[in-house]
């Protein structure tokens, strides 16, 4: 990691009191947790209760180790509290935004290292189907579900997504029901391709729901060459 302190202040006596200001701040992709680089921001602290804000400007997240690729935004925005305890420190994100002109996710979040808890919930406005398919995660999606959606997703839109997280990362896929990932995704005037050996289903509107590792589809509309199809 690396970081140039702007503005430093401190206060000691009966009260901590400390501020930061911070830019050029940047650390490497580690397992699933993200790059980034080239942040502003500013770090307030009073007793045991901090504040971070956090911003940037036409960059990149390094997230190659769990995406296909690298995410580029036009803005990034972060906004969190920590809060010190005795067993350690409890990080509570009510804003962590990467909005560009192709993609737009808003994230909120809560970590608490004395029981490695993640509570993380995210919505991913409209994108082509294209684009996502390169989100789909390598960890927490499993290989054969994933090259299956990559070859049978064909083209169309992403209405809209929501993402659920609940329990400990090394605890996935919560075969001891000690925790819950769900994903919805909800796709619009889509092209799917089931099989080879089956004609493509054309202006197909479906639901995606993962759940840990399994997968539901439901679909509400389509067509298969000249038949309507519907619920």
């Amino acid at each position: 990691p690396q970081a140039r302190l702007n503005n430093l202040a401190l206060s000691i006596g009966s009260e901590f009191l400390a501020s930061v200001d911070f830019s050029q701040v940047a650390w490497n992709q580690v397992d699933i947790v993200p790059g980034l680089s080239d942040l502003t921001g500013r770090f307030v602290m009073h007793d045991d209760i901090g504040r971070l804000t956090v911003e940037g400007v036409a960059g990149e997240i390094g997230v190659n180790n769990l995406l296909d690729e690298n995410l580029f935004y036009d803005r990034l925005s972060i906004d969190g509290f920590f809060k010190w305890h005795e067993r350690g420190v409890r990080i509570d994100v009510s804003t962590f935004n990467l909005n560009s002109q192709s993609l737009n996710i808003n994230n909120q979040f809560s970590f608490d290292t004395q029981d490695s808890q993640l509570s993380l919930y995210s919505s991913i406005e409209q994108m082509p189907i294209t684009q996502l398919k390169t989100l789909f995660p390598n960890d927490f999606l499993d290989a054969e579900t994933k090259q299956y959606l990559s070859s049978a997703l064909q083209s169309g839109q992403m209405s809209s997504a929501q993402v659920l997280w609940q329990g400990e990362l090394d605890q996935y896929p919560f075969e001891q029901n000690q925790g819950v990932f769900l994903a919805n995704v909800s796709l619009r005037d889509s092209k799917l391709k089931f099989d080879e050996s089956w004609p493509e289903i054309e202006q197909l509107d479906i639901d995606l729901l993962f759940e840990n590792k399994g997968l539901k589809m439901m679909s509400h509309t389509g067509r298969l060459q000249n038949v309507q199809l519907s619920e």
